[in-house]
């Protein structure tokens, strides 16, 4: 996943929710949902001074630009990366499509909503990690940008999300090829036609829970980035940046964060969690990739 294409989605993905939110009601005192939305404010205005265009209508500008940019640079690049589930599942256009415009526009589409549904699923991984009660700003921040799924409680939003990536997978099995990586290179997956239709979604059942599991190695790249982030705030000595990437690191720790503290000075707190944590993803990942792969009785796939 390049730099660029999560750029383009991040890009999407706020101004979405500025999208949702009723003009004039993006204010907040909590600095994490202030700063992003005077930012996005501020290129509305400037789109409404040029276009003449309001709130929502320079929302979905923006939204449209951003689309048309990700789809122009997966046209000019080529789409053959794809999406990857998991450590071993990557979607790709079909062959006979690769490269054409239909595909890249497919393509980003998908990615898009692949993005949302991963912050969506860090997110309730990032609440349930949360001691009873907890709360912080940046908990408050990431709850108000993963809107509406933040206002369900927290079985009702698992299931939610549990229900629309079983259909959004169900979209891609159909509408993309679906390879695996083998130690002799990459095989096709076939989870329908073949096959009788209960295996066919049993395994898409699978394969949505496994995209769920994905979110803890996306909880991971994000705890391992703010660590990045505060030993390089610690190093040209910006307490601001360090209170601001501390107050995020707590917040994925969750539980974790009231251990107790080893090696004087040093937090040992972030290593654990990211050793247990990446421990946890292999083996469930793994697991859930075998159950996918796994032939039934019969000689069936």
């Amino acid at each position: 996943m390049s730099i660029l294409n999560v750029f383009f989605d991040c890009v999407i993905f706020f101004f979405s929710v500025r999208l949702l939110t009723r003009p004039g009601h993006g204010f907040s005192f909590n600095p994490f949902v202030s700063a992003p939305t005077v930012s996005m404010d501020n290129v509305l205005g400037g789109i409404r001074s040029f276009f003449g265009l309001p709130e929502r209508g320079g929302c979905v500008m923006v939204i449209l630009l951003a689309f048309a940019l990700k789809i122009l640079f997966f046209h000019k690049t080529g789409p053959s990366a794809g999406l990857n589930v998991g450590t071993v599942f990557t979607f790709t256009p079909s062959p006979s499509a690769a490269g054409g415009f239909a595909a890249a526009a497919g393509l980003g589409a998908a990615g898009t909503l692949l993005f949302v549904f991963r912050v969506w699923t860090v997110f309730l991984f990032v609440r349930l990690l949360q001691p009873p009660g907890a709360g912080s700003r940046a908990l408050d921040a990431f709850s108000y940008f993963s809107r509406p799924l933040s206002r369900f409680r927290t079985v009702t939003a698992w299931l939610t999300l549990a229900g629309g990536g079983f259909l959004f997978m169900l979209l891609l099995v159909q509408g993309f090829r679906l390879t695996s990586l083998t130690p002799t290179g990459r095989m096709d997956v076939a989870l329908f036609g073949s096959i009788p239709v209960w295996i066919s979604l049993l395994k898409t059942a699978w394969l949505t829970v496994l995209t769920l599991v994905d979110g803890i190695y996306f909880l991971n790249q994000t705890l391992f980035v703010l660590v990045v982030g505060s030993l390089l705030f610690s190093l040209i000595g910006w307490m601001a940046g360090l209170a601001f990437v501390g107050e995020w690191i707590d917040l994925v720790l969750g539980r974790f964060r009231i251990a107790r503290q080893v090696g004087g000075m040093l937090d040992f707190r972030p290593v654990f969690f990211f050793l247990l944590s990446t421990l946890l993803y292999s083996f469930l990942a793994g697991i859930l990739s075998q159950m996918i792969l796994m032939p039934f009785p019969g000689g069936l796939p």
